[in-house]
């Protein structure tokens, strides 16, 4: 079986507790700042494009 399922790697790589609010898990703040600027991309050109027509 797999046993990376049963742990999250933060858990395996870790000496401390993680923070779930500032990362290194995708749910954390840290961890997020990459969806946020894609989606702050994705908006800004959308938003050029209706303007364009």
């Amino acid at each position: 079986m797999n046993s990376i399922d049963l742990f999250p790697p933060s858990s395996l790589f870790m000496s401390k507790e993680e923070n779930p609010f500032i990362g290194p898990n995708i749910t954390g703040v840290i961890g997020d700042i990459g969806f946020v600027v894609l989606a702050i991309i994705c908006f800004t050109r959308i938003y050029k494009n209706k303007l364009k027509v």
